[in-house]
């Protein structure tokens, strides 16, 4: 059992100690005659050695893709897609309820009904358009242009979070 223990826990590839790396004196091309390259100093070296040796095993030949597979990897593409519309969908909802004029004649409740609506529907694009692939498709939808041709002057904290949210996001590009 303290065999199957140590031997469990190797590593397919150890670097050599650093003793025996730095024992040998010339740093050539024929460092310590196993074959084994001196280990590497920095990230570049580090990198380099991970892609020689990731190069010594062939790739495994393509296969046909089981029909099970198949029908798997559709129904999560579907779903990833799917996730995309419904934001799309609440979207247009939440501008759509932008775009409404205010009731002119309205009692004091509506008012405050209609503006909670509003409000909601702000904070809703704010929250989605935090994704920029939604940001993209806000702009697109011409929201920006509502929300600047209408609700610049009442809303300023909500459209600040909606304003921000996509371009420090594009900023981090």
């Amino acid at each position: 059992m303290a065999n199957q223990g140590s031997g469990g826990s190797r590593l397919p590839l150890a670097l050599p100690p650093a003793s025996q790396g730095c024992s040998s004196e010339g740093g050539g091309s024929s460092a310590g005659g196993s074959g084994n390259p001196p280990p590497p100093r920095n990230l570049q070296g580090l990198l380099q050695m991970a892609i020689t040796a990731g190069s010594e095993e062939p790739d495994p030949p393509p296969e046909p893709m089981s029909e099970e597979r198949r029908q798997w990897l559709q129904e999560a593409m579907s779903a990833a897609c799917r996730g995309q519309r419904e934001e799309v969908e609440q979207m247009k909802n939440c501008l759509q309820v932008l775009s409404q004029p205010t009731p002119p004649s309205a009692g004091e409740a509506e008012l405050a009904t209609d503006q909670q609506e509003r409000e909601g529907a702000l904070e809703l694009l704010a929250d989605l358009c935090e994704n920029m692939d939604n940001a993209a498709d806000f702009c697109q939808l011409s929201g920006m242009h509502l929300l600047v041709g209408r609700y610049l002057e009442f809303c300023e904290k909500l459209l600040q979070t909606c304003f921000s949210s996509p371009t420090e996001d594009s900023m981090d590009r």
